[in-house]
């Protein structure tokens, strides 16, 4: 597997926004990177499944350090709410573990479409509402009250994660900034979240990869040498995106995230819509 200087340039262009977008609004920038560098792979020769599993282990390889730049610029913001992050991460730990295994048997086609439909839901729901409502409907922090259906729903977010490479931050961020928090301190803690993700879909692909699927520069399913080259610019935009954050209107930041769901959602539901961009 060769690499010309244009490709370089595409994953530092691929890190550079994936690192901006995980910054912004702690998704891990795997929504960017996954259906990206399926596209690439496939283009490489590579047969679909072991294209998308090769881009899944990639993202969640690269959103390890994006994740932990995003967390740590977040965390000095005063954008992470620990109480929150503490409660979800054993929950969202054992849904990773578990979408990974059931990565494995369920029909990835089918899972997209159903994938898509729920983000697109979720964006038009946080659009009209953005239009409504003058203010954010969460203002300030509030009190986990249910702390089982709360666990129950970031176990559900973890299974996402794991089953689809994307971090769970598409969802992780509606629920918290739904019913929680506002949106900054949501994705903010969200890229917390993400980054448990990540790190156990990283450790899964680097030993399930390692005895069937064998090229140059993979080390499992992961492409050492993409994430490599992908890694500055990612941390980089990471940070300038935390504090891009900052400077944002709570309804601003709902609107790009919103109108960013909307646009993977259409990429989930049809995989090939924007193939032409590649051609």
């Amino acid at each position: 597997m060769d690499l010309s200087l244009v490709n370089i340039l595409i994953f530092l262009i691929l890190g550079a926004v994936s690192g901006l977008f995980a910054g912004m609004f702690g998704i891990g920038g795997g929504i960017i990177i996954v259906p990206s560098l399926t596209i690439i792979f496939t283009s490489f020769g590579f047969e679909l499944g072991d294209a998308i599993r090769s881009a899944m282990a990639s993202s969640m390889t690269n959103m390890i350090f994006v994740s932990i730049s995003s967390f740590y610029s977040n965390y000095k913001l005063n954008y992470v709410n620990k109480e929150a992050f503490i409660k979800a991460m054993p929950a969202v730990l054992f849904g990773t573990i578990l979408g990974l295994l059931v990565a494995k048997i369920i029909d990835e086609k089918i899972l997209s479409v159903i994938f898509g439909i729920v983000m697109a839901a979720t964006a038009i729901k946080m659009i009209i509402e953005n239009m409504i409502n003058q203010k954010s409907k969460i203002t300030e922090i509030q009190p986990i009250s249910r702390p089982l259906i709360y666990q129950l729903v970031f176990a559900g977010i973890g299974v996402l994660g794991g089953l689809t490479g994307l971090g769970g931050g598409f969802v992780s961020v509606p629920y918290l900034s739904n019913y929680f928090m506002p949106i900054k301190p949501a994705t903010g803690t969200s890229s917390g979240l993400t980054l448990t993700i990540s790190i156990v879909g990283t450790l899964f692909y680097l030993l399930s990869g390692s005895g069937d699927f064998s090229q140059t520069f993979f080390i499992g399913y992961v492409f050492w040498l993409g994430v490599l080259i992908m890694l500055p610019s990612s941390m980089l935009f990471a940070n300038l995106g935390a504090n891009l954050k900052k400077k944002m209107q709570d309804k601003q930041l709902i609107f790009v995230f919103s109108f960013l769901l909307i646009l993977v959602s259409i990429k989930m539901m049809f995989p090939n819509i924007f193939d032409f961009i590649w051609q």
